[in-house]
């Protein structure tokens, strides 16, 4: 097993640990069925100005099972789905995007 494989077992892992479930992703008309993902809600960040604080959705995300992430792709858990509206973090094994609207399935 060479170290990237180990890495992306580990971040499987620790997803899974911390309360990924199964989803499905879109990019392009393309669905990705099934991925794991956690999702975070109400998260409190800084706001733009840097003064204020506001609540974000995070969906974490395998890069191995969704590639490239990008704004307008969509994530569905259960009967809701969520719209990537920007890439928060990707360190080559996991994605953070920040999501937002819940519609029905």
């Amino acid at each position: 097993m060479n170290f990237d494989r180990l890495h992306h077992n580990t971040a499987r892992t620790q997803l899974r640990l911390l309360g990924g479930v199964a989803g499905t992703f879109e990019k392009g008309g393309i669905v990705t069925d099934p991925i794991l993902v956690l999702v975070e809600r109400n998260v409190q960040m800084p706001a733009d100005n840097g003064l204020t604080l506001e609540r974000r959705n995070i969906a974490t995300l395998l890069k191995q099972e969704v590639g490239e992430v990008k704004s307008g792709n969509l994530i569905t858990v259960d009967a809701e789905t969520l719209k990537v509206t920007d890439l928060m973090s990707d360190d080559g094994f996991v994605v953070k995007v920040f999501v937002r609207g819940s519609t029905p399935g």
